[in-house]
């Protein structure tokens, strides 16, 4: 890589991620991991649709509350996992909000 050349995004990466969540897309709602969750979540960031975006967030968000209300009940220690993955997820909202602010018409509700 040479130094003033900005790198290039890797498509053949995103392209993948579909693939492979299409693989998901008949899963039971309790069969979906986070990790399916997040690339969910990319995904909808990647192809400009807010609405996934907010769907996806809405219902990570609602999966880690149930044990994380649990976990905060015994000790910090077993809630924090769970505090890490609601934090991931209010940095990806903030990510796809700025995207949103910068290119308005990038980020589109559909």
């Amino acid at each position: 890589m040479q130094f003033g050349k900005a790198p290039q995004p890797r498509l053949q990466t995103f392209n993948l991620t579909a693939r492979a969540l299409k693989l998901t897309l008949n899963l039971a709602k309790c069969c979906v991991t986070m990790q399916v969750r997040v690339g969910r979540l990319l995904a909808g960031v990647a192809d400009g649709d807010a609405v996934a975006v907010a769907v996806q967030l809405r219902a990570a968000r609602a999966e880690i509350m149930a044990p994380l209300s649990a976990a905060a009940m015994e000790s910090y220690a077993r809630a924090y996992p769970h505090l890490v993955r609601l934090h991931m997820l209010q940095e990806l909202a903030d990510a796809a909000a700025l995207l949103q602010v910068l290119n308005p018409k990038r980020l589109h509700p559909t």
